[in-house]
């Protein structure tokens, strides 16, 4: 009886190890590429931009949040393209907008763009609002999407209108 209550132990443990070990497995994707967006202000087509984005998108077996950590260089925003300085984007599965921070050791700027943007898996459709206004989209639906569901209440803050009602970019 000893021995059975010692081996069911044990396989619980195992069990729990296991399942704790395989919440943690991650799946890694490298992101290398350069996407060309249009720059909006006041609600029209100014120009053009190129966003580089080089780094490492990583997927969870079994977690809903996703992350991208390395560079998303916006010409226009100089810390973006400054040496030693991350970009890192959260994608949480229960809604679909995500969150961009730029961090250089432990610092987080957030002087140069709006956190809240909304950018395909694979990081080649995207759009999102810098400090001073000007929006970077890579089409016009995205930029009438994020108008509908997204207002900038001062220089940092922004309101989302209906948080499920936004699509997901694909």
């Amino acid at each position: 009886m000893k021995k059975k209550i010692t081996t069911g132990i044990k396989i619980v443990l195992v069990v729990i190890v296991v399942l704790f070990g395989i919440d943690k497995i991650s799946f890694s994707e490298n992101i290398d590429q350069q996407v060309s967006a249009h720059i909006y202000e006041n609600g029209l087509v100014t120009g053009t931009t190129t966003v580089t984005m080089k780094g490492e998108r990583t997927h969870y077996l079994f977690h809903n949040n996703e992350w991208y950590s390395g560079e998303f260089a916006i010409p226009s925003y100089e810390k973006s393209t400054t040496e030693g300085v991350t970009a890192n984007i959260g994608w949480n599965n229960s809604d679909n907008i995500q969150d961009i921070t730029y961090t250089e050791r432990g610092i987080i700027y957030t002087d140069g763009v709006k956190r809240s943007l909304l950018v395909s898996e694979d990081m080649a459709s995207f759009v999102l609002m810098m400090q001073n206004g000007a929006m970077l989209a890579t089409s016009s639906d995205l930029y009438e999407l994020y108008i509908k569901h997204f207002s900038s209440t001062n220089n940092s803050d922004m309101f989302v209108h209906d948080v499920y009602g936004v699509p997901k970019i694909q």
